[in-house]
């Protein structure tokens, strides 16, 4: 019988025949291994020397061969899987001190393991980081997918995920935001080109647009119409080549940034995400880092007294309802 192979560094493969598994029902699994019953590889072991004189009395190839109570017949045993998992059983509440455990009857502790699976998977998962081929040992992708890797118990992990994946789409895919010191003096990475007339337009405050200064309000990148006004709500400036920064501005995007913060109490996390992640992200890493802690420090106190010529627009107020 030539079910364990490869054994090395404490660990052997197993080859088994799962007949649920529809059209692939050969498995491979990677299990412990030892000279002992306290490892899978061990307990394989013992049975397969156990049952070896039947299965050559016999000529059978199966893992446990004995004598059918009914009959006397010498065959495979359907309930050996049974009888390994109450001898394994045994072994685990011995070890780790609960066969002397009673329930509220009285009785001894009867501990099915098939019910710490999803407690075993989950750590698997864990390990995997996620990656459903190396997670996946002994079901297809689906199953271990939808079964053990879709649970409650991750639900916090998949939305920092996602977090962590929209950071990195934005990293590439749209430019750092524009920002100007009191001088005109660039404070980004100054990989866009920003003319000397925008410029001045941003420091005097004659194209603001609320959270930003506008370089061409009636040239927006959301617009299939030329000379149209811009005709996208006033946080898309966050997202928008054609927005500037200034600290003049600063008061107006750190009252936006306390509302999306807000916001974290009255949505889910992936909710949160899907409405705000991007607007943080751009405030957060793409404007706030550029200026001194001073500047924020100064533009807070502005925000925090000035409170009706912050006011949000409608318009933002309509996303958070």
């Amino acid at each position: 019988m030539g079910c364990l192979t490869n054994a090395a560094r404490g660990f052997v493969s197993v080859q088994y025949y799962k007949r649920r598994a529809g059209g692939d029902p050969h498995k491979s699994m990677r299990i412990r291994d030892g000279g002992n019953l306290r490892s899978p590889g061990g307990v394989l072991r013992l049975a397969m020397r156990l049952t070896k004189r039947a299965r050559e009395l016999g000529g059978y190839d199966d893992l446990w061969v004995s004598l059918a109570d009914a009959t006397g017949a010498l065959g495979p045993a359907s309930g050996a899987r049974v009888l390994l998992s109450t001898w394994n059983r045994g072994l685990f509440l011995a070890e780790h001190g609960f066969d002397a455990m009673q329930d509220r009857g009285g009785k001894p502790v009867n501990l099915d393991l098939r019910r710490l699976r999803k407690s075993f998977k989950s750590k698997r998962y864990l390990q995997a980081g996620g990656v459903l081929p190396d997670f996946a040992t002994g079901h297809t992708r689906e199953v271990a997918g939808r079964h053990y890797a879709d649970i409650g118990a991750h639900e916090e992990i998949h939305d920092q995920a996602v977090e962590a994946g929209l950071s990195e789409a934005l990293a590439v895919h749209l430019p750092p935001p524009v920002v100007l010191d009191e001088e005109g003096g660039r404070l980004d990475d100054g990989s866009q080109e920003v003319p000397p007339e925008a410029v001045r337009h941003a420091l005097s405050g004659a194209t603001d647009v609320w959270l930003s200064s506008c370089r061409n309000f009636f040239d927006p990148p959301y617009s299939f119409k030329k000379g149209a006004a811009c005709p996208v709500p006033p946080w898309v400036c966050l997202e928008c080549p054609n927005a500037v920064f200034t600290t003049r501005h600063l008061p107006a995007v750190l009252s936006v940034l306390g509302t999306i913060e807000a916001q974290r109490e009255e949505f889910s996390t992936a909710e949160w995400t899907a409405r705000f992640a991007v607007a943080h992200e751009r405030i957060v890493k793409g404007v706030l880092a550029r200026f001194s802690a001073l500047q924020i420090a100064t533009a807070q106190a502005i925000a925090e007294a000035d409170g009706p010529r912050l006011a949000l627009p409608a318009s933002f107020l309509e996303t958070l309802r």
